[in-house]
């Protein structure tokens, strides 16, 4: 059951899955979470943390997105989602 935060944040589910673009850069606050299984386990983590943390990691998230799509940085990959 997805809830208000869910949708509120569902812009970082794929963050939370891995990178989409070629480079992962070296600061990236995603990879902690990129060993959960699926989307299910994402959305836990979603419920789990603050909204000030989500909103921090969807700062960092829409910064970095610009930055690589700027550089000319193209995506290649979005990791496959189970539920």
């Amino acid at each position: 059951m997805t809830t208000k935060k869910h949708h509120r944040f569902a812009n970082l589910l794929i963050p939370f899955s891995s990178c989409p673009f070629q480079q992962v850069e070296k600061d990236c606050p995603f990879v902690a979470y990129w060993d959960n299984n699926g989307t299910g386990e994402q959305l836990k983590i979603i419920e789990g943390l603050k909204e000030e943390e989500l909103l921090r990691l969807q700062d960092h998230h829409r910064i970095c997105m610009r930055n690589k799509i700027e550089a000319g940085e193209s995506v290649v990959t979005i990791k496959n989602q189970m539920i």
